[in-house]
């Protein structure tokens, strides 16, 4: 038993670190851009093996998640916008992997596990978040080739990264660890805020407004209300709203354009 636990926390953490610096290592093993497929399919043999009932929050998400399949698949056929079914299937794959991790995961990782696991990727985390916060304020005053972009008249921050997005998903999703039984502000969740605030990404900086003002709801206990919602969703919405009209502006040029396109029309 112990053996098989270690096992498990070598292999998550692994998969954790390819998560968030894939997109780096990538660059050099091309392999590991489906490593999160491929842990969603051994997720899934993991569970086949112990075979336990799903409750009732995970039969609704994967109702749910069959349903947005039927509703993307019947357009899809009947104005043929697709013919190649690999790459139906492929798309399938990609778009439920997430769900099936979400769900599937607690049937392999249960709670005592579950703090071992995290306790053991942050000490490691911890030092990432400093090394790429550092870099972050050096590309301020010094070009590092971390980012060529010019916003605001700043230089944008990438790191190593092939594109500032894939910077801001693995912030995010490390901040996220930091956030495990801590406060809304700790160092490392404010240097990951800045990191993010680095990039000059529209989504990163939406972010951040929505977490500043998510940790003042909860510092006031206050519960968030039907008024509230739609402030967060104006402000998101005014705030990308010219990225989402420069990601129109493309046309047909590229597939998912095209299909944005197609839906307005």
């Amino acid at each position: 038993m112990m053996q098989k636990n270690k096992f498990l926390l070598v292999f998550v953490i692994i998969f954790y670190f390819i998560a968030i610096l894939g997109n780096i290592i990538d660059q050099y093993v091309s392999f590991l851009s489906w490593a999160d497929e491929l842990s969603a399919i051994l997720l899934f043999v993991l569970y086949i093996n112990k075979f336990k009932k799903l409750d009732r929050y995970d039969r609704k998400i994967l109702k749910l998640l069959f349903l947005f399949f039927i509703v993307g698949l019947i357009p899809t056929f009947l104005y043929k916008i697709q013919r190649d079914n690999i790459v139906l299937i492929k798309d399938i794959v990609l778009f439920s992997k997430f769900f099936v991790g979400i769900t599937l995961s607690k049937f392999v990782i249960d709670d005592r596990k579950k703090n071992a696991l995290i306790k053991a990727v942050k000490r490691p985390t911890k030092i990432l978040i400093i090394i790429i916060f550092m870099c972050g304020i050096l590309n301020l005053f010094i070009d590092l080739q971390m980012g060529g972009e010019i916003r605001y008249g700043l230089r944008c921050y990438q790191f190593y990264y092939t594109h500032y997005t894939f910077l801001v998903a693995s912030t995010v999703f490390m901040l996220s660890i930091m956030l495990y039984k801590n406060s809304f502000y700790n160092k490392y969740s404010i240097m990951c805020l800045l990191i993010l605030l680095f990039t000059l990404r529209s989504k990163a900086i939406v972010f951040v407004l929505i977490y500043i003002m998510l940790s003042i709801y909860k510092k006031k206990n206050v519960t968030l209300n039907f008024r509230s919602c739609m402030a967060f969703c104006v402000i998101g919405f005014w705030a990308v709203s010219g990225k989402i009209s420069d990601y129109i502006s493309w046309g047909y040029i590229i597939c998912e354009q095209g299909y944005i396109l197609l839906a307005l029309s």
